[in-house]
């Protein structure tokens, strides 16, 4: 080790770094893997497209309920900041968006788009 202490000093940076980035996937695998996830309610935090993915519903559902989407370079805006751009309340936004989300499950399981007033509750 003395006659190589660079080499040691370097090689016990690298390990650090490994076990660092190591945990940071360890964790990540966890959080992921989370089984109470997918039963998760819709937050403002949440941006549209991961709405459209962990709700496994289309982008244009999405879309719809929600009213125009950001235009340019911003590709990750939560709903509490369209809420706030567009003017409107976040609770209202998020069961506008459920009721969607209800409507496009409902229409793709039996083929038929479900009429106002028997959509299931939450």
């Amino acid at each position: 080790m003395k006659r190589h202490a660079v080499l040691t000093l370097a090689f016990g940076v690298a390990l650090s770094v490994t076990a660092v980035f190591l945990v940071r996937l360890t964790l990540s695998m966890l959080l992921w893997s989370d089984a109470g996830l997918p039963n998760r309610p819709i937050e403002g935090w949440m941006t549209p497209r991961f709405v459209a993915k962990h709700w496994d519903v289309t982008r244009e559902v999405v879309i719809d309920a929600l009213g125009p989407m950001p235009q340019g370079g911003e590709r990750a805006v939560s709903l509490a900041t369209m809420a706030e751009r567009q003017g409107r309340d976040l609770d209202e936004m998020i069961t506008g968006l459920k009721a969607a989300i209800r409507d496009a499950r409902a229409q793709a399981d039996t083929g038929i788009k479900p009429e106002a007033g028997i959509l299931p509750n939450d």
